[in-house]
């Protein structure tokens, strides 16, 4: 009933903006910056294969894929491996239920004011540059925590690492939209529909390989469901997922953050035709 409340609200406030629609005729087709013969319709004529090549043209496609499938395969590797790690390694399994809280609310709480960030900061991309640059520091003191099981510094290493990281579940969506738009201002074609499935492949492909990552690297250090007592190679591995892993995906997306400069380049392509249509009309 809440979900039902919740979405029906956002159906009914949230207001889809149509993009100005360019006069028929070739000279308004020339004045908008596009070829003879395409316009608005140019996207219903797009192949797939027409699209595949647009998105593997759009360098900030690959860029925001490889952040999709980074975030996912990081999310399945440290859930599927949160039980094994507050079993094995804290030596308690209803842990899990304190350390999944400390992971779902600071997300909460900083989707409701990253709006107001993103504003602050002017960028999407700076934004979540610095929350990347703040959860790699919230690992590596979760990581200092972990080795020493300092239980309270953990919780709150844990809980800062998650508010910082989840401005990035808040900008993602809408940095493919840009990523979209870059798409159409470079090439003047709408291909939003399929520049969107690198969310779907990120969630669908990146969990199913942190999933199974987890598997392989329990087998790989001989973990062994039937004992009560785990070897010292599966207690490591197991820590290795959990307490490590996130500190080397941390920097893996800050780079790949660091590199998505699609907002920047919508811009400078705005400002760059904006003068060049006002020197036309002088």
């Amino acid at each position: 009933m809440i979900a039902l409340a919740i979405n029906t609200f956002s159906v009914l406030m949230v207001k889809e903006v149509p993009d100005e629609v360019p006069e028929t005729g070739a000279g308004s087709e020339q004045a908008a910056g596009a070829e003879p013969g395409q316009g608005q319709t140019a996207a219903e004529k797009v192949s797939f294969g027409q699209s595949l090549k647009l998105l593997l043209k759009n360098p900030y496609y690959i860029l925001i894929l490889g952040l999709y499938l980074v975030n996912y395969i990081y999310s399945g590797i440290t859930q599927g491996s949160s039980i094994y790690f507050m079993t094995y390694y804290m030596g308690d399994p209803a842990l899990l239920g304190t350390f999944s809280l400390v992971s779902l609310v600071p997300v909460m709480l900083i989707l409701m004011v990253t709006p107001t960030l993103v504003k602050k900061f002017g960028t999407m991309r700076k934004m979540n540059l610095y929350a990347r640059i703040v959860t790699i520091l919230m690992g590596v003191l979760f990581l200092i925590g972990a080795l020493n099981k300092n239980l309270p510094l953990m919780l709150v290493a844990a809980f800062f690492r998650n508010m910082a990281g989840g401005s990035l579940t808040g900008t993602l969506n809408a940095m493919v939209a840009e990523t979209s738009d870059y798409t159409y201002r470079t090439e003047k074609v709408r291909i939003d529909g399929v520049m969107f499935s690198c969310s779907s492949i990120g969630v669908k492909l990146g969990g199913g390989i942190g999933s199974a990552v987890v598997g392989w690297l329990l087998a790989w250090g001989g973990f062994d469901g039937t004992v009560e007592v785990q070897s010292a190679s599966a207690v490591n591995t197991i820590f290795f997922m959990y307490a490590v892993i996130p500190v080397i995906f941390g920097l893996i997306m800050a780079i790949l953050v660091y590199l998505l400069k699609v907002e920047d380049a919508n811009r400078e392509w705005d400002r760059e035709h904006a003068a060049a249509a006002e020197g036309g009309n002088e």
